[in-house]
């Protein structure tokens, strides 16, 4: 009769392991779809722009500056009379001899008075060219502190009027600023 007691105490130990087993095949699958769905979510927010990533809509913005002010853009509240225009994004090599260095980082212009200046949409290539010229001549050491973001705003400030011709740049916004 001990016998029989045993097979049966052995068959629900076997029962429960085996359920165990199923339970934990189970939440593993769950678990695995809920992974992938958030991965192929997190893809399509990404190829369709919601995330900072490329696809068509970004290219359907073209390369045209962004301007806000009186042209139509959001003007801060209290603050009426503010021109700002929304560069492109700007990916550079470092100087740094060592290793691979780059700088990403996205700015907005700020300009003195209610518009941008006409010139500006006429000579973007040659602001362009020209701050790729000046982030690319960077070091990480100069942009890693605040004081060197601060040096680097000024000289901004300095080549963008330089092109001008005038002195129409009110502040530089740094709206992103990876260095990698």
């Amino acid at each position: 009769m001990a016998d029989a007691d045993d097979a049966a105490t052995g068959g629900e130990k076997a029962g429960e392991a085996g359920g165990e087993k199923g339970a934990k095949s189970k939440l593993i699958i769950i678990i695995a779809g809920v992974v992938l769905l958030l991965g192929l979510g997190g893809g399509g927010a990404y190829f369709l722009g919601a995330l900072g990533g490329g696809g068509d809509a970004e290219a359907a913005k073209g390369a045209a500056p962004k301007a806000e002010g009186s042209h139509g853009g959001q003007q801060q509240e209290g603050q009426p009379g503010r021109s700002r225009v929304s560069l492109d994004t700007f990916v550079v090599n470092l100087a740094d001899e060592g290793a691979q260095r780059y700088l990403k980082v996205t700015m907005m212009v700020e300009f003195f008075g209610n518009d941008p200046p006409p010139q500006f949409s006429v000579r973007q290539p040659e602001v362009r060219d020209l701050l790729l010229t000046l982030l690319s001549s960077k070091y990480v050491a100069d942009v890693r502190t605040i004081e060197g973001k601060q040096q680097l705003r000024d000289e901004v400030i300095a080549r963008i009027n330089r092109v001008l011709d005038d002195d129409v740049v009110k502040a530089i916004y740094f709206a992103d600023f990876i260095v990698q």
